[in-house]
């Protein structure tokens, strides 16, 4: 815990070469921490189901910090970049210690990585977040995908959006949806591209008769998202996915890729998913919004929202709101105009009419036992809920 009183998950040797390196993020991923933070000065430390714990006895010093950063890369491009004043994103694998798969090769475990330049009491230091990646992508029933959604994602054209803040799962999720999509008939057949900063899942070991995925990774294959995109017009694409939506050029691009007849993924930063078609209209220069409100509603066919929260037995639970837009519903939007059409949205999400609000998902979690009193009433106060007062 947060006072050290308990050690659980400490690794009880000093990091000084690769090996050691391996078998303490293997013990990492045993004790079940999801992501570590190294910083220079302090000790390190993982969070597990939301809370932190102390991995190490030990203060992590200056040359220590850039051992590590040398170790998990192999290189010292992370000290490159962060003395250039730039952070660092990466995603590497190292071997399990004790599984093997079926043909007897020691499993992978995957790691999502960041490294950022942070001040430091007598010289400028740096914080590493390294984040785990299960081996496999998930199933969506695993995931708590609502089922009678898939026929909404599994289209020859128009764009999924899936909103939530950073760590929300949102790239599990489309990872789930992906898996479905190569090992289902689904509309989608033929040749899946993404683009990810940095690519997370992989998908080697999943077997597809009518897909192929190729993932590349901005900016180490290609510069920028919008690059990505608009290089997928060029490779025959089945299904177009795009890790973050963040900027004017690449929502355009999307939309153009939607509007030649390609299903789209990709995602944003919004609060839940009445928000969404405002906050990508956002990103356009003001004489533009018009014109791409309109774009936008025409290329939308489902819009989610999901935050993750503690689950009751341990883990974690996704939380989602969603919103279907059928063809009707794009008139409509585009009748409501960009002032009137987050009112429109937010009745079709309190109607539950191909809808479901937050409100209405913490409820049905609650009732099913899968979140707590304490975890309803603190998601309750963050959408706006009424909160029973306990007596």
């Amino acid at each position: 815990m947060l006072d050290g009183k308990r050690d659980d998950h400490v690794f009880d040797r000093h990091i000084q070469n690769s090996d050691d390196l391996k078998a303490f993020l293997n013990h990492a991923i045993r004790t079940q921490v999801s992501d570590v933070f190294i910083q220079a000065g302090k000790r390190i430390r993982g969070q597990v189901h939301g809370r932190l714990v102390f991995l190490t006895r030990y203060s992590v010093q200056i040359d220590q910090m850039n051992l590590l950063l040398r170790l998990v890369i192999g290189s010292d491009e992370i000290r490159t970049a962060l003395a250039a004043q730039r952070d660092y994103d990466a995603a590497f694998s190292i071997p399990d210690e004790t599984e093997t798969d079926g043909h007897g090769v020691a499993k992978k475990h995957r790691f999502r990585l960041n490294a950022t330049a942070v001040f430091n009491v007598g010289a400028d230091g740096g914080q590493v977040v390294l984040r785990h990646i299960p081996s496999e992508p998930p199933l969506l029933s695993a995931i708590g995908f609502p089922e009678h959604l898939i026929p909404e994602f599994t289209l020859q054209q128009g764009a999924f959006i899936i909103a939530g803040e950073t760590g929300s799962g949102k790239t599990t999720t489309f990872a789930g949806c992906i898996r479905y999509v190569l090992t289902n008939d689904t509309p989608i057949k033929g040749n899946i591209v993404t683009y990810e900063s940095p690519v997370e899942y992989l998908f080697t070991g999943i077997e597809s008769d009518h897909c192929i995925i190729a993932q590349s990774e901005i900016p180490r294959h290609l510069p920028t998202f919008e690059d990505g995109v608009r290089n997928a017009m060029r490779r025959k694409p089945a299904l177009v996915v795009i890790g973050e939506m963040r900027d004017a050029e690449t929502i355009q691009a999307a939309v153009e890729a939607s509007n030649t007849g390609h299903p789209v993924f990709g995602t944003v930063h919004a609060s839940h998913s009445g928000m969404i078609i405002q906050r990508m209209v956002q990103r356009y220069p003001s004489y533009a919004q018009h014109q791409a409100f309109t774009d936008i509603v025409q290329i939308n066919r489902l819009l989610m929202s999901q935050t993750l929260v503690p689950r009751v037995g341990g883990g974690r639970v996704c939380l989602r709101d969603w919103i279907v837009i059928t063809p009707e519903r794009q008139e409509e939007l585009l009748a409501a105009g960009y002032e009137g059409h987050a009112r429109l949205m937010k009745e079709w999400m309190q109607n539950g009419d191909h809808a479901q609000d937050m409100l209405t998902t913490i409820s049905k979690e609650f009732i099913a036992g899968t979140i707590d009193e304490v975890t309803r009433d603190e998601a309750l106060k963050r959408y706006g809920g009424t909160i029973t007062t306990r007596s």
